[in-house]
Order: C-alpha cells, then sequence, then structure tokens
C-alpha cells in the first residue's frame, strides 16, 4: 500500500539554491518555495522489484507485472474490467515489453561492435 507523503515546511529565508544544492531540481525548488513546504523523496519511484511503499508485491515473472499493472491501471481509471480485456491488455504489454528490450539490446550489441571497431 502506498504510504501518505511527508510535507515538510521550509524554514524561514530558505533559498532555491539551499534546495538545489540538496538534490533538488530548479523548478521543483522554486515551486517548493512559493507553497512553502516540500516532499522529500517525491521524485524517487518503487519499483516492483521490492516489496514496499509502492504497493508493488515481489513479482516473479513478466507477465505477473504487467498484470498487476493492467488491473491497476484498470481500477485506477475505474474501467470495468473482463477477463479478456485484461489478457487483451496484458498481450500488449507484453509485446510492447519485449519490442522495447529488444531495440535495447539491438542498441547495445551496436554500440558494443562500434565502440570495438567492427
Amino acid at each position: 500500500m502506498r504510504s501518505s507523503p511527508v510535507r515538510l515546511p521550509l524554514p524561514p529565508g530558505t533559498t532555491a539554491q539551499q534546495l538545489m544544492a540538496q538534490g533538488m531540481p530548479e523548478s521543483s525548488a522554486y515551486h517548493a518555495l512559493k507553497q512553502g513546504w516540500f516532499c522529500p523523496g517525491y521524485n524517487q519511484r518503487d519499483y516492483p522489484q521490492h516489496d514496499g511503499a509502492g504497493g508493488f508485491a515481489i513479482l516473479e515473472t513478466p507477465e505477473r507485472f504487467v498484470r498487476a499493472y493492467v488491473l491497476r491501471t484498470l481500477a485506477q481509471w475505474e474501467i470495468v474490467s473482463s477477463p479478456e480485456l485484461v489478457e487483451d491488455l496484458t498481450q500488449e504489454g507484453l509485446l510492447a515489453c519485449w519490442t522495447r528490450g529488444a531495440a535495447l539490446g539491438r542498441t547495445a550489441i551496436y554500440v558494443n561492435n562500434v565502440s570495438e571497431g567492427e
């Protein structure tokens, strides 16, 4: 289950430069100054390989990951799902992951070959 964000008030006199020195992007620093508070770690993602605040269980296979993502998205958008819809979207997601992974793999091989002068 996702934990609620923690809002930390900014001390008086805090500058954007101080926030950026702590690793906050410039646009976020100015936004935080305008609000008067910020959420530490707001841009740190919770990945599914770790069971934790992201609400993901340990996912053993790509199909389980994609299926969980599809079900979560359908619930978020309040779309009534049928077994056929879930299966179709899961297959589309797996195909997209495979296509992207294959493209990344081919790019890595190309870069490796170019760097070796082949």
